[in-house]
Formats: C-alpha cells, structure tokens, sequence
C-alpha cells in the first residue's frame, strides 16, 4: 500500500509517468481492498450510511485523504491547499464541459448524477463562467454530500443544489427541466449500478438535454478483446442514442494498464473541444497536463460494430455478467501496485 500511494505521489509531481497514472486512477474506479491495507490510513471519520459504511481516512505520511463505502472509493483530495485538488485525474477530463464549443443563452444548468467528494463539481463552480450556472447534483446517500462539505472542502454553495434518491428517479422527476450538461459517473466496472445504463435510462437523460445538451458518462474500460465485451455493449448503447459520442480514457491503454476510467462525450450535435488549454482555467499543473493531452488519447470508436444484442435494455441487460472480467482484472491490476 505505502508503495503504490507513494508512486500517486510522483506521479503528480512528473505527470509523464503515464502507467502511475493509470493506476492512481484506477483507483477511483473500483478498489476492492482488506483491512490490513488500510495501515497506513488514519480514520477521521466513520458513519454507517443507507448503503454501507462511509468511512474518511487520511494518510498517515502523504497529505490526501479519501472517502471509502464499503469496497469502493468515492474520491479524494491533497491536503493543505486552497483549493481541494483531486487525486483522481479522471474528473479534470470529465470537466472538459468548459473548453467545448458551445453558445449559452441563459444560465447554464447542469445536472449531476453522483456527487462523490465533489471534485468535478468544485472545478466547475471555481470556473469562469460567461453566463451564471446552476448544478443539480444527486446522490444516493445524503450522508455523502455532507462528508464532502465537512471533509472534502464541497462547499455549501447557492449554485449547488442538492438531492437524495436514486439517480434514475431523480431524472424522471426533472422531465419539465432542461439542462444543457448532464455528468454521469456512478460507475464502479458496471457493477450494481446496471439499471442506469440502459437503453431506457440514457433515454430518459436525453429528454432533460436541449437540443445541443451533452452527457459526459464515466465507466470503467478495457480495449483487450477478452475485456471489452461491457465497454462495446456501453459505447453502442450510448451510439444508439445520440448522434455524436467521443471517448476518451484517462491515458493511453497499454500492457501494464489495460482497464481504464474512461469518460465519455455524447450529444446530437458535434463535439468540438478548444485545444487552447488556457480557456480551461487549469487549477492545477497536473490539470493542464491532463487537458492537454486527453484529446490525444481517444478512442476511437465506430458504431458499425454494433449490433442489436450490444445494447443494453431493461429487458437485456447483462452488463454485470459482461463487466465481470474487468472487474476481476481491474483488481489484479491494483493488487500488482499495491505489492510493487
């Protein structure tokens, strides 16, 4: 464990060390751990929550600290900065909203399905904005989002607006709303969360979209052929929906990271990012690392692979079954880190 935090650690300090990167992020996506892995953490805080034990540990010796539910964490931050700087990189690509090309008549609304410590959250509230902006946010635990206010510096902000129910309710009651953004990162290897990836579901979060809305969706994913049976059932279920969908992972896929965070781009209209990395307001050195490059890493991936037993319904879906192998690969690629 104390090597594998302390290769988080370099890397942030020299971003080029991509395989470091993966792995930290990977982190974020699914980490299944034991208790004796947790040695080096102090606990600050433990509440048992409606859906497991929500559990804020710090490091003994590197200044972060995360935020774990059961078998999962949630996200994390360096400590001792002004602005809580994310640990996981993935949610600088997922704030990427901010560099597209994209007119505003009015306030910008975005809608935001999993809360986590608030990252993305608070790179959006700290940016610029031309116009004035509201973020609907739900979760399904309300005890997450005040954690993330207490101990992750979420702060309690007017344009922030909080709710508490599952993520697929909560998109049909907001049928009479229009967003222009919707960030969807509920995503644990599509494990347990399959009800939000349906046909159906990503249906029903287009209906919340203007015409030119987009839908930024995180998953866990995998290019090798004996691993991305989920990731092709995901992108044709997405590319059935919407005209235009970019993917892109958090680094280049390679032997030694072969399952990625992978966060996806989806609107009607075409999706063009600034390659200026100043209209993104970087709060960090790490996030003009990561926005300068993550546009060199997409996937690119074509819906003429896609079939109709890809997409995933509420009838069909074995995404579970399907994402099993990432799941269990996933862990054998962080077991390697913890023990190197």
């Amino acid at each position: 464990m104390t090597s594998f935090l302390y290769s988080v650690t370099v890397m942030l300090l020299d971003t080029r060390l991509s395989v470091l990167f993966l792995v930290g992020l990977v982190l974020y996506s699914v980490f299944v751990v034991k208790d004796n892995d947790w040695e080096n953490f102090r606990t600050v805080a433990e509440v048992k929550g409606d859906y497991g034990t929500l559990v804020v540990r710090n490091h003994k010796e590197k200044e972060f600290s995360i935020l774990q539910c059961e078998d999962s964490v949630l996200g994390g931050i360096w400590l001792g900065h002004t602005f809580p700087h994310p640990i996981f990189h993935a949610f600088y690509i997922e704030s990427a909203i901010v560099g597209l090309e994209k007119e505003f008549s009015g306030r910008i609304e975005i809608m935001q399905i999993g809360l986590g410590v608030g990252s993305v959250t608070n790179i959006l509230l700290s940016h610029n904005w031309k116009n004035e902006i509201l973020i609907e946010s739900v979760e399904i635990d309300p005890l997450i989002y005040e954690l993330a206010t207490k101990y992750f510096q979420l702060p309690r902000d007017p344009r922030l607006k909080m709710a508490t129910e599952d993520g697929r309710a909560f998109v049909k009651k907001s049928e009479s709303k229009k967003f222009d953004f919707v960030i969807h990162d509920v995503f644990t290897a599509g494990i347990g969360t399959k009800h939000l990836m349906t046909l159906e579901a990503i249906k029903d979060v287009k209906r919340v979209l203007v015409d030119d809305g987009v839908l930024v969706f995180t998953f866990v994913g995998a290019q090798a052929p004996s691993l991305n049976r989920g990731s092709q059932a995901i992108m044709c279920t997405l590319s059935e929906i919407f005209n235009f969908c970019r993917f892109f992972p958090e680094s280049q896929f390679s032997p030694e990271s072969r399952v990625l965070s992978v966060i996806a781009f989806c609107s009607d209209k075409p999706l063009v990012f600034s390659k200026n990395t100043r209209d993104y307001q970087c709060v960090s050195e790490a996030h003009a690392e990561i926005i300068g490059n993550f546009q060199k890493w997409e996937w690119q991936f074509s819906n003429s692979t896609c079939t109709n037993n890809h997409v995933m319904t509420d009838e069909h879906n074995t995404l579970d079954e399907l994402q099993l192998p990432v799941q269990q690969h996933l862990w054998k690629q962080i077991k390697r880190s913890l023990q190197s």
